[in-house]
């Protein structure tokens, strides 16, 4: 297939609006070339990072660093967990050259991070830019894919400077890993340089750093716990790990109990909801970061609660956009979040579930739960391409005269490996339930301390913030009449 065939088989605007979560089917078939007649991008596709962080050396040590990026070439790969990355709502229109591109583009629109954003693709380049704003707004973001030479290439934003909108920012996609053009670039406005070809994560945190400010505080992390059936202990489990989490490890959580009806949050910690969260998530024109921390319940030093007032009469239909909405305000002030989600299966517990930055599945060792657990396992994994796979933990294992499905059996069949399991002790945890404790606060030696310590250990341990440079602002491209 040749460019012009491939172009002319897409409209000429392409929309990709992010208004859920489903992951959208890839624009051009697997395997189809770059370019035919450009086969050096045809090469594999390691993530290259901006050329600010990876300067252009002599060409003798260019393949080794190049082979040195094969194996770890962003601060955001698969399954790392250091920074929390959310795209805000803005509007980003690309304009690129290659079908690769755009395959990375249409995979990187797909992604939970990109969900609040907006994003048009349409095929051209800088040309084809510059003749679109002519007559129309520019969007808050411009991305542009250009394998122009650098005197042509400025020669082109100049043009395009020129019918942009004040405050409107650009990034520049292209083939040249070369220092002196990321330089000249950066010193015109534009935001920032990604060297093609690249990772859709690489892509992403390039347009987080474009909006992000390095001093303000870093977002906080989200983890959900669900369960695979009711009753099998996810509730308790996520509890406990988020005691251990604040107690042993000495750093901030905030759990939300997201089942309005039976929730037992206030139950297991024995604190009384003063409002109702439901209440809150109803009128979510109401959700700010004050009134959520008027519904905070202060347990500790370093845990803070959620409850809810569970209750049967209540209408507890609410909207997936409340909900990020509230979880996504708590992300700015509230260092870890816990989200103890009911086991139920709607539009705003899928949600929740795929715009978490980790999540643990519970399960016992049945096989309804086997059935359930690869069936959720099977969903995210569709949703969620770029993170890593959910955290199995099996519990109550040795009931008297149940039958078992062992451990490595079920892992094998849902293709996700179990990390700890957790024996049951009808005695130790029906006690502390009832006694409003947590297992450490009840028995300070219970080998149950160490599974939900391997839990924490697992969701907090690649936590390590990288500050992040703060790109100068786009004065260039503030010229339009």
């Amino acid at each position: 297939m040749s460019d012009n065939d491939f172009f002319d088989s897409l409209p000429n605007d392409m929309d990709i609006a992010q208004t859920d979560v489903k992951q959208s089917d890839p624009i051009i078939r697997a395997g189809e070339p770059a370019l035919t007649s450009d086969p050096e991008f045809e090469n594999d596709n390691f993530g290259a990072t901006s050329v600010a962080n990876h300067p252009v050396i002599d060409p003798t040590r260019q393949a080794a660093i190049e082979q040195n990026h094969m194996g770890h070439v962003s601060n955001v790969e698969v399954g790392d967990t250091q920074k929390a990355l959310q795209i805000p709502q803005i509007s980003i229109q690309v304009f690129y050259e290659t079908p690769a591109t755009a395959q990375l583009l249409q995979t990187s629109a797909s992604d939970r991070r990109m969900a609040r954003s907006h994003i048009t693709l349409q095929a051209g380049g800088i040309i084809a830019a510059k003749n679109f704003y002519q007559d129309a707004p520019t969007p808050n973001l411009i991305i542009i894919e250009s394998r122009l030479q650098q005197d042509q290439l400025l020669s082109a934003l100049d043009d395009l400077a020129s019918v942009c909108d004040a405050g409107t920012k650009v990034f520049i996609m292209g083939h040249q890993n070369d220092i002196q053009l990321y330089r000249e670039l950066i010193s015109r406005g534009i935001s920032d340089y990604l060297v093609l070809p690249t990772s859709p994560l690489n892509f992403i945190e390039t347009v987080y750093n474009i909006y992000h400010d390095p001093e303000s505080a870093p977002l906080g992390k989200k983890f959900a716990f669900f369960g695979a059936k009711g009753g099998v202990g996810s509730s308790t489990i996520a509890h406990n790990v988020a005691h251990m989490i604040s107690h042993n490890m000495h750093d901030s959580v905030t759990i939300v109990d997201m089942d309005f009806a039976f929730g037992t949050l206030g139950l297991n910690f024995n604190q009384d909801a003063s409002q109702d969260i439901l209440g809150l998530l109803k009128t979510p024109e109401r959700i700010d970061e004050a009134t959520i921390n008027k519904m905070l319940i202060k347990h500790s030093d370093n845990l803070n609660l959620l409850p809810n007032i569970s209750s049967i009469e209540q209408d507890n239909s609410i909207s997936s956009n409340s909900v990020s909405s509230l979880l996504g305000c708590m992300t700015q002030s509230v260092a870890n979040s816990i989200i103890d989600l009911p086991h139920i299966w709607n539009d705003w517990v899928k949600s929740t579930l795929i715009q978490a930055d980790q999540i643990v599945i519970t399960a016992t060792p049945d096989l309804a739960c086997l059935r359930n657990t690869k069936n959720i396992v099977d969903y995210l994994k569709s949703h969620r391409t770029h993170d890593k796979d959910p955290m199995i933990v099996m519990n109550q294992l040795g009931m008297t005269k149940k039958p078992e499905i062992k451990s490595k059996d079920f892992a094998d069949a849902i293709g996700v490996k179990v990390i700890t399991e957790i024996a049951y002790d009808p005695r130790l945890f029906g006690t502390a339930a009832n006694n409003g404790q947590m297992i450490e606060e009840f028995s300070k030696a219970d080998k149950a301390l160490d599974h939900f310590s391997d839990i924490a250990q697992n969701l907090m341990s690649k936590r390590v913030q990288q500050a992040t440079q703060k790109k100068g602002l786009l004065d260039l491209f503030k010229k339009k009449a």
